[in-house]
Formats: C-alpha cells, structure tokens, sequence
C-alpha cells in the first residue's frame, strides 16, 4: 500500500540520516534484513504472492510501491544479489516461504568496492522454509 510506502519513506530519511556521517566519511557499512519493500527491477509474481498483497497490488492499480530501495540505491549504496547477479536479483525471491512471490529482503552495502562481494544468493533450503516467514539472503564479501 502506499500509505506503507509513505511510512517507510519517513523511517528511511531517519536513517539516511543517522548513516549520514558515513556517507561523508567514506565509511564501508551494511544495511540489511526486511526492508518491507520491494525493488524497482524486481520482477515480482502476484499470483504466487500471499492473499493481501495481492489485495494491496489491485487497490494500487496492478502495482506495488517500489521506492525505498530505489532510494537507498540512490543514495549510493549497492545491492548485493544484483550487484553479483543481476538476473537472479530479478527473480528471486525471499517472502514469504508458503507464498514466495517477492523479495522484500536485501544486503546493502556503501563503501565497499562491489567487486568484494563474491558471491550473493537467497537460501531456498528446504529447513530454511520451516525456520521463518522469510528465506534468508546471504552474501559473501572479501
């Protein structure tokens, strides 16, 4: 919904703010976890996604809001999985384990030479299914 949207727009510029300092200082850092959002090159299959989101999608005009990630990228930090495989950062997926038709989870990364990250992938680990609402995301960095 937008309304979500809007709310984590506000907690973002919290944050951009707080991490601020790094920015400026050229400070390596990582966000990462549930984002609750999705990402704008994300391809995202609505028929396998839960009950309400794709409720949110209809009431939306066949869309869900994507600008929260745009905005961290906008702000300079690299996504991991899309930095490493831009296809697969298209089509995996992370939420939920019964209903996997998005990816609202990320590994981002400011000051780090994208050429450090090794690897990026989502865990679609049969006990990764039991363990949590979501599939990890994992990256590796050198």
């Amino acid at each position: 919904r937008e309304a979500d949207e809007d709310a984590r727009e506000k907690e973002l510029k919290a944050l951009m703010k707080i991490f601020s300092p790094h920015r400026k200082g050229a400070r390596p850092h990582i966000l990462c976890g549930d984002f609750n959002s999705n990402a704008p090159w994300q391809d995202i299959d609505i028929a396998k996604c839960r009950a309400r989101t794709q409720e949110e999608w209809r009431a939306n005009g066949n869309r869900l809001p994507r600008r929260v990630v745009q905005n961290l990228t906008d702000h300079g930090y690299v996504e991991a999985l899309r930095s490493v495989d831009p296809e697969a950062a298209k089509t995996a997926v992370t939420f939920t384990t019964l209903h996997p038709g998005q990816r609202v989870d990320y590994i981002l990364s400011f000051g780090i030479d994208p050429g450090l990250i090794i690897d990026a992938w989502v865990e679609i680990d049969r006990l990764a299914t039991y363990a949590s609402d979501h599939y990890p995301i994992c990256a590796e960095f050198a």
